[in-house]
């Protein structure tokens, strides 16, 4: 048997798991709704990004965050308390 007998189609894919053929929507913020949302300042967030603390997704020389990580963060502090 050839390596390519083994392979699905895209029809046959889509029995397998019908949501691997949904775009996967992802929400991106940027600096300032993440310095909004966090409610610090920009020398704050800086100083975060620096220490490891915040970890961007870099597009060109733009910062930006899923929505859906920065929700974990929260439930993250959120348990620890």
């Amino acid at each position: 048997m050839s390596l390519y007998e083994n392979r699905l189609i895209p029809s046959e894919v889509q029995q397998v798991n019908p949501e691997i053929s949904q775009p996967m929507q992802v929400e991106l913020l940027g600096t300032q709704e993440v310095l909004k949302l966090l409610n610090i300042s920009e020398s704050t967030y800086y100083r975060l990004v620096k220490n490891g603390s915040l970890i961007p997704t870099k597009i060109g020389s733009r910062h930006y965050y899923r929505k859906n990580d920065l929700d974990a963060i929260f439930e993250l502090f959120r348990r620890k308390k």
